[in-house]
């Protein structure tokens, strides 16, 4: 699945309710699942908080420059098999459907998210509830350029 370009979460979400179901792969990196777990890890740190965060200082520049770099190019780009900072790691036990299933409820989870309740990304710091929505379409868009479907 490659250039994929979500403009929303929900658009992101209505192309993960497609897959299930589908036997998929990954081209290089994590497997599906794993890709589905990280993507929802993130997703819940937004409402949870993130165990390790960058420098004030990193966040209110590099970080806010990155973020609007990222929300006005509609494109993402990271190390795919990085996890975040402080994290556990990923328990990965293959099964991509039931992965998928946990990354939909924590976006439906985020959604009903009131935007003051939300925690600055480790990274980019305090975002607007839709700007953090279209960072997680984005940073899924991301790794789903290495899943595949094997219909």
């Amino acid at each position: 699945m490659v250039n994929l370009n979500f403009k929303s979460l929900t658009e992101a979400k209505a192309l993960l309710e497609n897959l299930r179901g589908q036997s998929l792969t990954a081209t290089e990196g994590w497997t599906p699942s794993h890709v589905f777990r990280h993507c929802r890890q993130s997703i819940d740190c937004s409402m949870m908080g993130y165990p390790q965060r960058r420098s004030p200082l990193f966040r209110a520049t590099v970080g806010k420059i990155a973020a609007g770099i990222y929300l006005r190019s509609g494109r993402f780009s990271h190390g795919l098999t990085d996890d975040i900072p402080g994290c556990p790691p990923i328990v990965d036990n293959g099964n991509a459907d039931e992965a998928l299933t946990e990354l939909l409820a924590s976006i439906a989870a985020f959604d009903r998210t009131h935007p003051a309740d939300l925690t600055p990304h480790f990274a980019f710091g305090k975002l607007k509830k839709a700007n953090y929505g279209l960072i997680h379409a984005l940073h899924i868009a991301d790794h789903l350029q290495l899943i595949q479907s094997n219909r």
